[in-house]
């Protein structure tokens, strides 16, 4: 064979190559694509209603005189920190890519939308539907209902996936940096625990009622024990109107645990006292179920702090040695 006739042959195969190429291309709706412009540009402070559909649920929230609430029950504790995550998301929205004139919907998840989001401003309304994740970098499809599919960054869904129980806003949790006195109670038993200055800091005292005798604690074990509630965080919330019924359901109208701070706070305003009260109710695998005293929210917490509450005598506080 010539070096003519190898020449020829090597031009053949890279022009059948290239068709082959450019031809699978075409038939991949993720490479039949163009740089688009912004695609969405909204005033957020003009935005009267959200509702969106995400996990199966239907949430619509709407804003008047600047305050958002939730229409089906207004006492609901929003936490309007999601809702304005969701409008910044929707404030700068831009397509990294555009499909025009698409075949079939279903092929990018849009027949049945992962998520479906209406805004409605004082003038206008915009629908949007979010689809499958596409192979580029994450990124997801979205239809604005026009004759095009756009590719989004993938923030836009993780703005929109929330539930309601996901725009709570908890009760706080003070920030209980010196405790003066800690009582546990239980069935039965109940255990006060108070602080006392020595010449060498603040000592945990043990004072036995019957005995009228006092005992000073480790410092470091007592101070573990007393961390459990002073570091605790709610781990989720599941309801934020519990009645007598619900609270028997979880535990708390005859708590296992009840627990009392005393502390003192330190704010921008300076130092301020006050008093912590916890109830801790039924176990529910690795949570128990607790809420503030008197409040109508229940939460989820570790059950490993009710454990460590209910079981701890002060016979596990004492001083090595003793």
């Amino acid at each position: 064979m010539t070096r003519k006739t190898k020449l020829i042959g090597l031009l053949v195969a890279f022009a059948l190559l290239w068709a082959a190429t450019t031809a699978a291309d075409r038939l991949n709706p993720e490479n039949q694509t163009v740089e688009a412009p912004p695609l969405l540009a909204l005033d957020t402070a003009s935005i009267t209603s959200l509702t969106w559909t995400y996990g199966g649920e239907t949430l619509t929230f709407t804003r008047s005189d600047g305050v958002w609430t939730y229409p089906e029950d207004e006492a609901f504790p929003l936490d309007e920190s999601g809702i304005t995550a969701m409008t910044d998301a929707l404030s700068q929205l831009t397509a990294q890519k555009t499909i025009d004139q698409p075949q079939d919907l279903d092929q990018y998840g849009l027949e049945d939308p992962v998520c479906s989001i209406e805004v409605t401003l004082t003038d206008s309304t915009t629908r949007l539907a979010i689809g499958d994740e596409s192979s580029l970098d994450g990124l997801r499809y979205l239809s604005t209902g026009s004759d095009m599919v756009y590719l989004v960054d993938s923030e836009l869904l993780d703005a929109f996936s929330r539930e309601l129980y996901d725009l709570i806003q908890y009760e706080d949790i003070p920030a209980m940096t010196d405790v003066q006195s800690f009582t546990v109670e239980t069935a039965g038993n109940s255990l006060t625990l108070t602080t006392q200055e020595t010449e060498g800091g603040d000592a945990w005292i043990y004072r036995d009622r019957d005995s009228d005798t006092s005992t000073t604690l480790d410092t470091s074990l007592t101070d573990d024990l007393v961390e459990t509630v002073t570091r605790m965080y709610w781990s989720s919330c599941v309801n934020y109107r519990a009645d007598q019924i619900a609270l028997e359901l979880y535990g708390l109208d005859t708590p296992a645990a009840t627990v009392t701070v005393a502390y003192t706070e330190t704010t921008e305003e300076g130092q301020v006292e006050g008093t912590f009260h916890l109830e801790l109710g039924a176990v529910n695998g690795e949570y128990c179920y607790a809420r503030l005293a008197g409040s109508s929210m229940v939460y989820q917490v570790k059950a490993s702090i009710l454990e460590t509450l209910t079981t701890t005598t002060i016979e596990d506080l004492l001083p090595t040695g003793e």
